[in-house]
């Protein structure tokens, strides 16, 4: 998991409700995104594919808010990226093999 990213996203009564995990392939351009927990179709599988696209890592988000508009998760993508802008480099340094 080196060079993944958790986010997390919530309130203080929320706990782990939502899971999803997005990676990269080389054989589609969209990453492929799993929901381990909650909603196939929730605002956190969005939010994870589009950080692991930009980001090209493994990214996990957990979205946790009952209502969430469109604005709001607007917002949040906004400011997750530009914190995730500051303490990653945009694509992960490529891996090296051992011989």
């Amino acid at each position: 998991l080196d060079g993944s990213a958790f986010i997390w996203v919530g309130n203080a009564k929320q706990g782990i409700d939502d899971l999803q995990v997005a990676t990269p392939t080389a054989y589609d351009p969209l990453p492929c995104v799993a929901t381990l927990r909650g909603d196939t179709e929730g605002p956190g599988s969005s939010l994870a594919q589009k950080l692991s696209k930009k980001f090209g890592r493994l990214i996990f988000t957990s979205f946790n808010f009952d209502d969430s508009e469109p604005e709001f998760m607007l917002l949040i993508q906004q400011e997750v990226t530009r914190l995730l802008t500051e303490l990653l480099p945009a694509k992960p340094p490529a891996v090296q093999s051992i011989a």
